[in-house]
């Protein structure tokens, strides 16, 4: 079968993959992925905001805003075939 995984797992030790990628006023979560397989390298990861590694979102403001007009954040990956 085809071997799926995250591709923000394991990249950089001891940082976390995604926290949130979406926050509303009563909804916070990682909601967006990038799979991988291991045929795949990842080499780099888009930095999300800041506030967005913690379980709460931290001070990150709900979404949309004027700010941030999506009610998604980009999760962008790099890879090496």
């Amino acid at each position: 079968g085809l071997e799926l995984r995250d591709a923000h797992a394991g990249l950089y030790p001891g940082v976390p993959a995604p926290r949130i990628t979406t926050k509303t006023d009563d909804f916070h979560g990682n909601i967006d992925y990038v799979w991988t397989t291991p045929q795949l390298r990842v080499t780099k990861l888009l930095a999300l905001p800041r506030g967005t590694d913690v379980p709460e979102g931290g001070a990150f403001p709900p979404i949309p805003s004027a700010d941030w007009p999506s009610d998604h954040l980009a999760t962008g990956v790099e890879f090496v075939v």
